[in-house]
């Protein structure tokens, strides 16, 4: 009796250090996520959204390299159809993002494509049968406003800034299918085959426009590349890391501190401060998503 009692505290202990470890490799990969998109804005100034999205796809090589393994999985390959779809929406994504890191704000760019988690919403539904909460669709609709609201005063603007807008949009929908395609692909493949095949289609995919456009970084711009690549690289192992130590239902809030990260970025590197549209639209959209999470958690657990 008295062994129960004592390992009691420690396996609390152990749950506690896990979830808090497994919170704060979350936390460094939102934040490396964070530091390669301000990285992408910086060098956007010089050179193109194409360029800087190859470049940002090729330092994942790496990764694939450190999972050498999981290639060879290629050749048993499940869905490969859907693997195609996933991979094409996902370019998709580095080019809207690259494209929309360079024409608005930080802090906006996010807001919007924190969007995605409102996207999933129908298309789980329609695509993957998933109950969702009536509570939750509220919610959505709530955030779309959100989304809407912070992009008011750009869609009456021209030129870059529009465009800007509609890609950062186009990234958010183009991730909310892609992350349903990958619930639908780790049913029959391993999560590291995945990963490893669409880093390697991503690289091939991009080259090509990006050797269209192709400007020769200034000396001076290399180190920053390398770092914007490592960045992201590293932000894929951290995240992945702590959704297997505390899960995905307590990964997604933690997610959400990329919009307070990307605002302080974006007002320390490039003096950048959201307008009340901005603040009005981020606002709904923190709330709402936090809700969606809440209300699919809960759900899940019944």
């Amino acid at each position: 009796m008295s062994l129960n009692t004592s390992a009691a505290p420690l396996a609390r202990e152990f749950i506690a250090t896990s979830a808090l470890s497994g919170a704060l490799w979350v936390i460094a990969g939102v934040a490396a996520f964070e530091g390669a998109g301000a990285l992408v804005k910086f060098l956007g100034q010089s050179l193109s959204s194409f360029e800087l999205a190859f470049l940002r796809a090729a330092f994942g090589l790496p990764l694939v390299l450190l999972l050498w393994k999981d290639l060879r999985g290629i050749r048993h390959l499940r869905d490969p159809w859907i693997h195609l779809l996933r991979n094409v929406l996902g370019v998709v994504v580095l080019f809207s993002m690259a494209y929309a890191y360079t024409t608005l704000p930080l802090a906006l760019v996010i807001t919007v494509f924190c969007g995605r988690i409102f996207m999933i919403i129908p298309l789980a539904r329609v695509f993957l049968g998933e109950r969702i909460p009536w509570t939750a669709w509220i919610a959505s609709a709530t955030g779309f406003a959100g989304i809407i609201v912070s992009l008011l005063p750009k869609f009456g603007a021209t030129g870059a800034t529009l465009i800007g807008a509609l890609a950062a949009l186009v990234a958010a929908l183009c991730s909310a299918s892609s992350q349903v395609s990958v619930r639908r692909l780790t049913d029959t493949n391993p999560p590291s085959t995945i990963m490893a095949v669409f880093t390697v289609f991503c690289v091939f995919a991009t080259a090509p426009a990006a050797w269209w456009n192709w400007q020769t970084p200034q000396p001076a711009a290399w180190p920053w590349l390398v770092i914007m690549g490592l960045l992201a690289a590293v932000s894929q192992i951290f995240l992945a890391k702590g959704y297997r130590i505390i899960g995905a239902s307590l990964s997604s809030p933690l997610s959400l501190l990329q919009l307070p990260i990307s605002t302080f970025l974006g007002f320390v590197l490039f003096r950048e401060v959201p307008d009340a549209y901005g603040l009005a639209g981020a606002f709904l959209v923190l709330a709402s998503a936090l809700h969606v999470t809440v209300a699919c958690t809960r759900l899940a657990r019944c």
